[in-house]
């Protein structure tokens, strides 16, 4: 009689045997069917069309300022200054990042996370925008604006100072600039209404263009998709694992029984690319169609009227 070891076994008197067998019909690897890859792909030449016709604007003159519009009056109140330079610079900015993804789609490859990148800087770009031209109010905007260019001086100083810690900002003449820009408008605030506090962060921006979003859209956005979305690619952008999760498209390699571990392949394929650019589209949209109301439209209320007659009488307008 020999001795020989005796067989272990995952088996006990109240638990089942542990199978690493992978269950027949899992959906664990693969975020889409048939179904809705063909209706992603069938949505996806109308979304191209939506970032030509964007890219098309610029060269139409979409972005002049018409004489006497809202937008134009801004600017012209804080001369040497303008309220639309930051809109928009960001809305250009969000229609050349649409622009380089259409170009991708085009050429038959979808890197992994590049395109998250891209939609994530569109998106907040033209929540940027959304923030400079959606205030109702003229002080509020010009407020906004001054604030943003005195935020820049720092930007800049730090800036140049990780380039070469002996070059210089002219900080004294471009505040000494900001100072007439405000007396040209006082109606903005004080010097310590542009200067005080932190700059406005971007998850600021965002809260606020969520509901004009909402309201501008015909597809009816909610709030919590464009945020839900912008915390994703973010998530994405910085090589977070759940973000990618969450939205990336996912196809098994192959399946390890030893083991439980599932190969697979994550691409931003077709349908988690129709689903976020829909959303960001639909934000640079917004954007957009609110620089044609502001550049387009005067409001013609009386203090619009009484400030028109001050900007001419100072050579302003």
């Amino acid at each position: 009689m020999t001795n020989e070891p005796t067989p272990t076994s995952n088996v006990s008197a109240d638990r089942p045997p542990v199978s690493r067998s992978r269950p027949e019909g899992a959906t664990a690897n693969r975020r889409e069917s048939v179904q809705q890859q063909a209706e992603a792909e069938a949505a996806l030449p109308d979304l191209l069309r939506r970032i030509d016709d964007l890219s098309n604007l610029d060269g139409q003159g979409y972005f002049e300022r018409e004489p006497l519009s809202t937008l134009a009056i801004d600017d012209a109140a804080i001369y040497p200054l303008q309220v639309s330079t930051a809109p928009h610079f960001a809305i250009l900015s969000s229609i050349d990042h649409l622009r380089t993804i259409a170009d991708i789609v085009r050429s038959g490859t979808l890197p992994m996370t590049a395109v998250g990148t891209l939609l994530r800087s569109a998106l907040e770009t033209s929540c940027s925008a959304i923030y400079f031209l959606a205030p109702q109010s003229r002080a509020d905007r010009v407020l906004r604006a001054l604030r943003d260019e005195y935020f820049q001086i720092a930007d800049a100083e730090r800036m140049t100072a990780d380039f070469d810690p002996d070059l210089t900002v002219n900080r004294e003449g471009k505040e000494e600039m900001l100072g007439r820009a405000l007396q040209g408008f006082s109606a903005a605030g004080s010097w310590a209404n542009v200067t005080g506090g932190r700059p406005a962060s971007i998850t600021t921006k965002i809260q606020f263009a969520c509901p004009v979003v909402e309201a501008h859209s015909l597809r009816g956005r909610a709030e919590f998709a464009v945020r839900g979305l912008w915390r994703g690619l973010s998530g994405i952008t910085h090589g977070r694992q759940y973000a990618a999760l969450a939205i990336l498209d996912r196809e098994e390699l192959g399946y390890d029984e030893s083991t439980g571990v599932v190969q697979t392949h994550m691409t931003f394929g077709v349908r988690s690319l129709v689903s976020c650019l829909a959303i960001v589209l639909d934000v640079v949209e917004t954007a957009q169609k609110l620089w044609g109301q502001r550049s387009r439209r005067f409001t013609n209320l009386p203090e619009d009227a009484e400030l028109v007659a001050v900007l001419r009488v100072d050579g302003r307008l």
